[in-house]
């Protein structure tokens, strides 16, 4: 950023495109030059580095001293874009709106795909961690002129999958029945059922109950599962029969 900043001091009316190519090459980095409103152009250096599976950019401004209006430099121009809250898995609607001629949308996320005609973007927030999210969107018009806004998401979505208890360690005896009640927490207070992954015995799919007369001893790690509409969670049950 220094370089460049510096080679606008030097030639403050001028865009080094070149200067910012050089640099791109020698650093292994990408680059996007979008012309805004009021003489200010974006630079958006993009790393191959990424943080929480989105791709590192660093952006910054320079405002140049053309007297061009922006009807004369054809200047593509986002809406600025309010921050978006999210507390549910619900669909999310956004139309994107830019002013300029024959404009294409572009995202750099993998979140979702903008409509590249319309500027719209539809998706559902699943998988995505809670936190803040900050995503460039570009439109370019036939031209190539270009304009960058960024979308920021504020994730905060309730976990509504069940939380089953803490199990423990386990004893059982062989040749006496072995009772055990797995206990589950739902924020939805709704269960899709229960499972097992051993053969020893079958847990009650409905109510969680463990109820069997072991015959051979051993040492065994189970894992139990509980599911309901919005997900599932498990933990594991070690049980010594002896």
């Amino acid at each position: 950023m220094i370089e460049i900043t510096n080679q606008h001091e030097t030639n403050p009316n001028f865009v080094n495109v070149g200067k910012v190519s050089f640099l791109a090459y020698e650093n292994n980095f990408q680059y996007e030059i979008g012309h805004l409103k009021d003489n200010y152009v974006l630079y958006s250096l993009i790393f191959n580095e990424s943080i929480n599976n989105e791709p590192f950019i660093y952006s910054f401004m320079i405002r140049y001293n053309w007297n061009q209006t922006p009807e004369e430099k054809n200047i593509v121009f986002i809406e600025p874009i309010p921050e978006i809250n999210i507390t549910s898995e619900d669909l999310i609607n956004y139309h994107v709106r830019a002013y300029g001629n024959n404009l294409t949308f572009y995202d750099y996320t993998d979140l979702f795909d903008i409509e590249k005609s319309s500027g719209y973007i539809r998706f559902y927030p699943t998988d995505i961690g809670n936190g803040k999210k900050h995503l460039l969107i570009k439109a370019i018009d036939s031209f190539g002129n270009e304009g960058y806004e960024y979308l920021t998401l504020n994730v905060n979505i309730t976990d509504k999958s069940p939380v089953i208890e803490p199990i423990g360690n386990n004893r059982c005896y062989v040749g006496q029945e072995c009772l055990f009640q797995i206990n589950v927490t739902s924020p939805e207070g709704e269960y899709l059922g229960f499972l097992d992954d051993t053969t020893l015995f079958d847990i009650h799919p409905l109510r969680g109950m463990i109820n069997f007369t072991p015959t051979t001893k051993g040492n065994y790690s189970i894992k139990i599962t509980a599911v309901n509409l919005y997900g599932h969670s498990f933990e594991n049950m070690r049980l010594e029969i002896i």
